[in-house]
């Protein structure tokens, strides 16, 4: 069942990506990138479903939300734990979660 799972996010992911996922061969040919992976495949059940769950509503995309986070940040590492938070939010209400973000603080939106 977790490998059909898995295939339902690829499959989401591939949808998202125009058909084409991007591969790193080199990366994941590591012996410790394939040890990593077979352990997460057997041992993560939970993150698993929760990716599942993920995938399949960025693949309907019926109920969506869109955070505007267009303001300034103070670099990635301070900033992380707040846009895992907003997407763990979305996920939690149900929704296909998208940050709207831009390097160049906030624009007011115009149609």
């Amino acid at each position: 069942r977790l490998l059909e799972r898995v295939a339902a996010a690829r499959s989401a992911q591939e949808l998202l990506s125009g058909g084409r996922v991007p591969q790193l061969p080199q990366f994941a040919s590591s012996p410790l990138v394939q040890r990593e992976r077979g352990r997460y495949e057997e041992e993560c059940l939970c993150t698993a479903r929760i990716e599942a769950r993920r995938a399949a509503l960025h693949a309907d995309l019926s109920r969506v939300l869109v955070v505007d986070m267009r303001f300034p940040w103070n670099g990635v590492g301070n900033s992380l734990t707040r846009w895992l938070a907003v997407l763990q939010l979305g996920l939690a209400a149900g929704r296909a979660t998208f940050l709207w973000m831009s390097d160049g603080g906030f624009e007011p939106w115009r149609p």
